[in-house]
């Protein structure tokens, strides 16, 4: 974009304005992870560390944290040369993806396990994860080489080279979601999808898809606009995406506590019976594998 109209956007209230809210969405996540800390040592610490859902959290968490606590700082360290201001734009877009795609990790782990272990369902989801990354590499390539920058390292990206991206990412985000309502759909009709916990799978899914789209949508009305009021809006998109992904996990896990003291159990076989009809049952000993079609709360 023409220099002069990125210039035109770096008024002098900005500086003050991305501090105040940047520190404040550290305030929000170091408030979320002190308030929360003693169900993540319950429910998540416990966990054996053959748990992806374990370590998918402590990076959500603690991940998060710390690169939202990079963000504030690096506040306070403008102007940077050109140069600069380039490698910490890629570096912002490449950090910014990588708690967005662990926690589309966490959707994802729970989409195959409602579809009872099935890779191929984990295929395709992988399938539309990985081109959401390949799609940002290929903006931060052709972004970084016609971009012009203010001395605070202000910029106005080309809506044209970012909607594709952003067209990627929404695709992921309805494929997950298109998934997890059909299971719902055909889980109404049938014993097992009226099950507590299936429910609140299929609940917690809606939800952060709803969430996570209204995020997006958030994010991609500053491209679109370009006002400076929006881009004030998605200084809020890392702590609030740091959040949900944690509160989706910590849920599940309050959940089955609590269903836990009354004698249900986390583990649903689905089969058929001598009918051939779909059945739902609940295993006296330990969880079998994978294979036997397990929705194990270690997967969740």
């Amino acid at each position: 974009m023409d220099p002069d109209i990125v210039a035109a956007f770096d008024e002098p209230w900005l500086p003050e304005a991305f501090a105040r809210n940047l520190l404040g969405g550290t305030s929000l996540l170091l408030w979320e992870t002190c308030i929360t800390f003693g169900s993540e040592v319950e429910f998540i610490w416990s966990k054996p560390n053959r748990s992806p859902i374990k370590w998918l959290y402590l990076w959500i968490r603690y991940y998060g944290l710390a690169v939202q606590i990079l963000f504030s700082i690096m506040i306070f360290r403008l102007p940077l040369p050109l140069e600069g201001c380039r490698t910490w734009y890629n570096a912002q877009f490449m950090l910014v993806q990588g708690l967005l795609s662990s926690i589309e990790l966490v959707l994802v782990i729970r989409v195959y396990a409602l579809y009872n272990c099935n890779k191929r369902v984990v295929l395709l989801m992988g399938v539309f994860l990985l081109s959401e990354i390949g799609a940002l590499f290929a903006a931060v390539l052709q972004n970084t080489s016609t971009m012009h920058f203010t001395p605070r390292c202000y910029t106005v990206p080309e809506p044209g080279l970012v909607m594709p991206y952003a067209a990627a990412m929404v695709t992921n985000h309805v494929v997950i979601i298109g998934l997890t309502l059909g299971k719902q759909f055909l889980g109404n009709r049938a014993v097992w999808g009226r099950t507590p916990l299936v429910q609140l799978i299929m609940r917690d899914g809606t939800l952060a898809f709803v969430f996570m789209f209204l995020l997006l949508c958030m994010s991609m009305a500053h491209f679109a606009v370009q006002i400076n009021a929006t881009f004030i809006l998605i200084i809020w998109f890392f702590p609030l995406m740091s959040l949900a992904g944690c509160r989706l996990i910590l849920n599940m896990h309050q959940f089955t506590a609590v269903r836990a003291s009354t004698r249900f159990t986390t583990n649903i076989i689905f089969g058929l019976d001598e009918n051939g009809s779909r059945s739902v049952s609940v295993p006296s000993s330990d969880c079998p594998s994978t294979r036997s079609n397990t929705l194990e709360l270690d997967q969740l």
